[in-house]
């Protein structure tokens, strides 16, 4: 541990004294980065800071190589492996450089990736099992999607002042501590060079930076980690060979995911082909801007919830470091279960939530509504299909829950043998019930009532098959109450899932105006209905404005109810773009003056009605229509 401690504080200190000297070189030259755009400082900034850090882990390297016969001897048996990550990392570091110089393709800087990360695969560094399953002759192809995906992950989050230098000093310290634990000694002596290295080029590099890392040092950075992680893994148990490097790398690798995903996303467009049909299809504009810079990272977002540039990047120091230490944790104690991966999964899904990433809302963006339309979506072989399916679900799980045992091939042979019975009886029961005769599109009450009529027919009707051709003896009443719920869940779901979908994205649709209701009566509700489900009106309700005190302070179709005296606060606070006038009960008085206060802040007031107006045909026109 000394020899490692030494290198990493030589590293510190040559980092230290050279990143000056670095600095005044990207003046010089030009690899200054100036305000403006999506940039966040203020002053320009240089760049090249990869050159420093190189430089360090260079010095360190090798005066450890100089004088301790150890190092020496560690670095003797992996002299082909060294020399092919010293070779792939100055690649990158060239490139980075130009890169911080004049730009350079992303498409450019992407293939230099996958050939620096091809040439470390040749020596040996290689993936070979993923979640405890043998890569075999994909070790290669899944090393170098690997390394690639760090890389870029690390060139991500390389957005504030010290927090790519700061994130990747914190992972280095974690996987150098496995590799420590794990017995990889070449790793850990690079792993401490960084590490030092990191530390010193930080002091210049934290905010308010007087440098920046650059995409030499991000890409450099990201391939060093990428690479030490996966030799390290090499020399861990199967399923943990590729846990604890996700870990570890966790945020980067969030980042990277989070990013391509709303990209991805960003691209596909849904849009109303007619409001009287009601029809939806993809629309795509332009490409996946993937490579395609933008704000609206995670620091970026956390910057625009009012959290400070020293504490975003405190924050997510902290967050790195809690997923360092389950890394270290999973190693030592020999934890190989998914369950701490899924945990973080589901704590960084909670995360993008709570960050307000629209692209991430598919179901209020609509991205399942065209499926609807789709040829064969509406055909009953398809409904049958997937009712079939629903009755496999629900009996499957119906029992399972029941019996509270796992399946083996003693007991699923009697649930085999007796479920073609009870999907034939049950798929003749919605039949004969009338499912298949509706249409759900614009599904109400009376169709509510048509499927659970059909649900409650198909299971009396499938049981007392299963009772009748001796499967069952008779079944338990839990057992067939659960088979009823899942079901009649299941088909309900199904049925009512377009309403559902159209709802959402007709709610959350960007550009709507905010429309007060004024009636909660019947004709409220029913304006309520009208703007939900024909966005070409282009307003969305929010509230309901009523001037009897029983109504005030309640929910009303998930919309609250205000009182007539908070019209006032409503329009001052700007929470209302028109009012809709949906109740005859108001006086003519009070609808004056409503209309003058809201003309006098620019509102617009609207009057609901629904009438049938009577067509009178001229005599001429009825009889052109005789000879016709």
């Amino acid at each position: 541990m000394v020899k490692y401690f030494i290198i990493g504080v030589v590293g510190a200190l040559c980092a230290f004294a050279l990143t000056p000297a670095v600095r005044a070189l990207a003046f010089r030259i030009g690899a200054v980065d100036v305000p403006g755009g999506r940039r966040i400082h203020t002053v320009p900034t240089p760049r090249l800071g990869g050159v420093a850090v190189f430089g360090a882990i260079l010095f360190s390297l090798a005066l450890g190589w100089m004088l301790d016969p150890f190092i020496r001897r560690v670095f003797a048996v992996h002299a082909m492996r060294l020399g092919a990550l010293g070779a792939a990392s100055s690649c990158l570091l060239i490139v980075g450089a130009i890169d911080d110089r004049r730009s350079v393709k992303a498409t450019i800087k992407l293939l230099v990736e996958i050939a620096a990360a091809a040439l470390v695969v040749i020596p040996g560094y290689r993936i070979h099992a993923v979640f405890g399953v043998e890569t075999g002759w994909l070790d290669a192809s899944a090393t170098v999607l690997w390394i690639v995906a760090v890389t870029n992950a690390i060139n991500m989050v390389d957005g504030l002042d010290g927090l790519a230098a700061g994130l990747s000093l914190i992972i280095s310290a974690s996987l150098f501590s496995i590799a420590i634990f794990l017995g990889s000694l070449g790793t850990a002596a690079i792993l401490a060079a960084l590490c030092g290295a990191l530390l010193g080029f930080l002091c210049h590099n934290f905010h308010p930076a007087r440098i920046f890392l650059g995409d030499s040092g991000s890409l450099l950075i990201g391939f060093l980690l990428a690479v030490t992680a996966v030799d390290s893994s090499s020399k861990a148990a199967t399923v943990a060979a590729i846990l604890f490097p996700l870990l570890s790398l966790g945020l980067p690798l969030a980042e990277l995911v989070l990013t391509a995903m709303r990209r991805m996303l960003r691209w596909i467009r849904v849009v109303r082909l007619d409001t009287g049909t009601q029809r939806y299809e993809f629309s795509f504009f332009g490409g996946p801007a993937l490579f395609t810079a933008d704000c609206e990272h995670i620091h970026h977002r956390m910057l625009a919830m009012g959290i400070t540039h020293r504490n975003v990047v405190l924050v997510l120091y902290c967050v790195c470091a809690v997923l360092g230490a389950g890394s270290l944790l999973m190693v030592a104690y020999h934890v190989t279960s998914l369950g701490l991966l899924l945990l973080a999964f589901a704590s960084a899904a909670i995360a993008a939530r709570r960050l307000g990433y629209r692209e991430l809302q598919p179901l209020s963006n609509g991205l399942l509504l065209p499926l609807f339309d789709l040829p064969g979506m509406n055909r009953s072989v398809v409904c049958v299909l997937c009712d079939l399916g629903f009755i496999a679900v629900s009996y499957l799980g119906a029992w399972l829950i029941q019996s509270g045992s796992v399946l083996t091939r003693s007991t699923m042979l009697p649930l085999q043998n007796a479920f073609p019975l009870l999907a034939t009886t049950q798929i003749g029961c919605f039949m004969l019930g009338g499912l298949y005769r509706c249409s759900y599109r614009y599904a109400g009450i009376a169709d509510l009532l048509a499927i659970g009529r059909a649900v409650a027919f198909a299971v009396i009707g499938g049981w007392f098959a299963l009772v009748a051709a001796g499967h069952w003896q008779w079944p338990p009443f839990s057992l067939v109450v659960l088979d009823a719920y899942l079901l009649a869940t299941l088909v309900v779901g199904s049925r009512l899932s377009f309403r559902c979908l159209e709802h959402l994205f007709n709610v959350n649709r960007p550009g709507m105006r905010c429309a007060l209701i004024y009636g909660a009566g019947n004709g409220g509700i029913t304006a309520l209905r009208e703007m939900r489900s024909n966005p070409a009106l282009g307003m969305s309700p929010v509230a309901f404005l009523d001037d009897e005190p029983s109504k005030r302070g309640r929910m009303l179709q998930g919309i609250p109810v205000c009182g007539g005296e908070d019209l006032e606060e409503l329009i001052n606070a700007r929470k209302v773009d028109a009012l809709v006038v949906a109740t005859h009960k108001i006086s003519p008085d009070r609808l004056t003056k409503v209309a003058q206060r809201c003309a006098l802040a620019g509102i617009p007031t609207r009057v609901f009605h629904i009438g049938l107006d009577e067509i009178e045909y001229a005599p001429a026109v009825v009889r052109l229509a005789a000879e016709e």
